[in-house]
């Protein structure tokens, strides 16, 4: 899927988490978040079942689009930096082809 098509928070979430290297969650991110709505960002996507390629645990870190109820997500594989998405809260996933 061309990230070009996603909605536009889903885009703008992409450019700031790879902004900052996919390290976590991005300045200001949390701000006025509870912590029962706080952004998850660079956690450990365990894959079990495998949805996503077989690679050893911890190779996938998982990014929250808006905040860690969100049924949207980023799975970042960490061997070769591809982006996974997911609209269904790891049911399906689509590759997000860089422009």
């Amino acid at each position: 899927m061309k990230l070009d098509t996603l909605p536009k928070e889903t885009q703008e979430a992409y450019h700031n988490y790879k902004a900052h290297n996919w390290q976590g969650i991005y300045p200001k991110q949390n701000q006025g978040s509870t912590k029962r709505n706080e952004i998850r960002a660079n956690a450990t996507y365990r894959n079990e079942p495998p949805k996503l390629p077989k690679k050893p645990k911890g190779t996938y870190k998982e990014f929250d689009v808006i905040n860690r109820h969100d049924l949207r997500i980023f799975v970042r594989d960490t061997q070769t930096d591809d982006i996974y998405y997911t609209t269904d809260h790891y049911k399906t996933f689509v590759k997000i082809i860089k422009f």
